[in-house]
């Protein structure tokens, strides 16, 4: 913990010495028309409610913290729930996706995201993360946490109580964002 803080410090040193912020350009909106929209597969919001459990914490022997994650599931009563481990894009966090990911859930998934150490802390502490432990370790530890959150899954009901025999384990699958 005092090495990460003094990790920290030193580059942030290095920041505050670094030239003026480079400009970014600007951001275009997606331009489609609702006829365009509407031909994507499951475009609009599905039958089913969303409910959300944040802030979770999973335990493992791997790490010396818990783990932090949003399980999203639907409301209705409905089983055999597919399983989606959602890991979030760089220098952003497991709340930055919420439609995207209550979209999914009202098609009927679960939907598990982890919130990894570089979105924790927002861009300077993903910076600084990134310089302390280095862009392959952000990218090993994303792997970890979601081996954590894959093995977590059979007692996830413990933590969502809700889910009590909804979950299809055999059918589990990953969307990771990498930016």
């Amino acid at each position: 913990m005092i090495a990460r803080a003094l990790g920290y410090l030193v580059a942030l040193c290095l920041l505050c010495a670094c030239g003026e912020e480079v400009p970014r350009p600007p951001v275009e909106p997606l331009a489609a028309s609702e006829y365009q929209l509407a031909a994507l597969y499951k475009w609009g919001k599905g039958p089913l409610d969303v409910n959300v459990a944040p802030e979770l914490k999973l335990v493992d022997r791997r790490r010396d913290e818990p783990l932090s994650i949003n399980v999203y599931y639907p409301a209705d009563d409905v089983d055999g729930l597919p399983v989606l481990l959602f890991s979030h894009g760089n220098f952003s966090d497991n709340n930055a996706y919420d439609r995207v990911l209550s979209h999914w859930v009202s098609h009927g998934y679960v939907v598990v995201a982890p919130l990894h150490a570089d979105g924790d802390g927002g861009y300077l502490g993903a910076t600084l993360d990134m310089l302390t432990i280095g862009n392959l370790g952000i990218i090993q530890r994303r792997y970890e946490d979601l081996q954590i959150v894959r093995d977590a899954l059979p007692g996830l009901e413990k933590l969502v109580p809700e889910l009590a025999g909804r979950i299809d384990l055999e059918r589990v699958a990953a969307c990771l964002l990498y930016t």
